[in-house]
């Protein structure tokens, strides 16, 4: 065994699975031959496989998936390392799932650094989580779930076996999951754990064991010191229960349609995942690939949107009911006190409240832009700009408009002229006279 494999014990004697039971026992006669306790050579022998045969079968396992892609990363350890196809990066997340790197398999940690790669890669779009895994340990399951919560790129499962236990724990939290064929298998929701005594064994040897603890702790080991006895419900009320809810909660938050038989803990084909909430579509790597291209363009339109309306109204004072409901509408500060003044922001204010008449013509200058805010700004609420500005008309209609009526708006700066086009992200003060609640188109 390599020694840099020797932590995988640590992580075969852990005891807590997300994983399904028939591909857990599968896997134990490769475990025990790895670990030395069979007479078979061992497929995991110490040789290290020499770099050049390294790298031309990763380059055979990537070729598979897509045949103008190349690995993402330099690395002739991993098996199944990540790829790029079309600007996506292609995660592999393949075979028993565990916390940390073994025999050629990425772990979760591995895994999470991965994503963080692409998150930082202007070039990259987003994910295709490439999966095929029976599922894996509890350990480093929930962390890479939780992870992908807050990613900043679109992510796509793409199923090509096996999705199930620890798998479908990690996928859930993708935007989107999406099967090669109706015969994958995905569920298996749960937690499981093996309890094995040696206590006949040893007797049979002629050696009694015994086990003593302080009276400080008289919980300690109390489920296996049950189970010993025949008394399962230390795992199955205890620290299984635990694990299983913390898995249930996270699948029902983020896959909402998942029913009863999910929960349970069933296993089943994709056709019938996609009736109880587990698989999204069928489909092929390349349209995961251009799924996730459709979900980075519509997260870039959005975010140019957002930018184009992110204008914040700061302070806002007027009598018109029009655009009293707009402020309002638009979260913006409703000015108290004396409305015919305006804020004394700073040395000029004085100055301005000296000339509370504005020149001739800075009311009409002023106003419009006011007009474009609100109007940029009320696009996502209910009532039309159309409606309000006609409203504007109709109050324009009955004032005399003249200088003596009020004084025009006034700037955060104190200066009376805001035509001037402000920044994108710059916030706006605004204080409008009680005596004239018009505003000029």
């Amino acid at each position: 065994m390599s020694f840099r494999n020797r932590h995988l014990i640590h992580s075969l004697n852990s005891g807590f699975w997300h994983i399904r039971k028939d591909s857990a026992f599968a896997y134990l006669p490769s475990a025990l031959n790895f670990l030395g306790l069979t007479n078979s050579p061992s497929a995991f022998g110490d040789t290290e496989r020499k770099e050049a045969q390294a790298k031309e079968a990763i380059q055979r396992f990537v070729s598979a998936y897509s045949l103008d892609s190349q690995p993402y990363i330099e690395s002739w350890y991993y098996d199944y390392p990540p790829f790029l196809v079309d600007n996506v990066l292609v995660i592999p997340i393949m075979e028993v799932i565990d916390q940390e790197d073994y025999c050629g398999v990425a772990g979760t940690n591995t895994i999470t650094a991965w994503y963080e790669m692409a998150a930082k890669d202007s070039e990259i779009l987003g994910v295709v989580e490439l999966m095929n895994s029976p599922g894996g340990s509890v350990f480093g399951t929930d962390e890479l779930a939780t992870y992908k919560l807050s990613y900043p790129k679109p992510i796509v499962t793409q199923v090509t076996g096996m999705n199930c236990s620890a798998a479908q724990y990690i996928s859930s939290s993708s935007n989107h999951i999406q099967c090669s064929s109706k015969n994958c298998l995905v569920g298996s929701v749960g937690v499981m754990t093996t309890f094995r005594s040696f206590k006949e064994y040893y007797k049979k040897q002629g050696i009694d064991i015994r086990e003593i603890y302080s009276k400080a702790s008289p919980k300690k080991n109390e489920a296996s010191r049950l189970a010993a006895e025949g008394n399962d419900t230390g795992y199955t009320d205890g620290v299984l229960f635990s694990m299983d809810t913390t898995f249930m909660d996270f699948i029902k938050t983020q896959r909402p349609a998942v029913t009863k038989d999910v929960l349970d803990g069933a296993d089943m084909t994709a056709d019938k995942g996609m009736l109880n909430g587990l698989v999204d579509s069928i489909g092929t790597l390349k349209e995961a690939v251009q799924k996730v291209q459709e979900l980075a363009q519509n997260q870039t339109n959005n975010t140019d949107m957002s930018n184009k309306t992110d204008k914040k109204i700061v302070g806002f004072r007027t009598d018109n009911p029009v655009l009293l409901a707009a402020a309002k509408a638009l979260n913006a500060t409703i000015i108290e006190g004396d409305e015919t003044t305006p804020p004394a922001d700073d040395d000029n204010a004085s100055a301005n409240n000296n000339d509370a008449t504005p020149p001739a013509g800075t009311q009409d200058q002023a106003t419009p832009g006011i007009a474009a805010i609100i109007a940029e700004q009320l696009k996502p609420i209910t009532a039309s700009l159309k409606t309000i500005q006609e409203d504007h008309k109709a109050l324009m209609g009955k004032n005399d408009r003249s200088d003596a009526q009020g004084q025009a708006l006034v700037g955060k700066d104190g200066k009376n002229d805001l035509s001037a086009k402000k920044d994108d992200d710059e916030e706006w003060t605004y204080s409008y006279a009680k005596a004239n609640p018009t505003i000029s188109k």
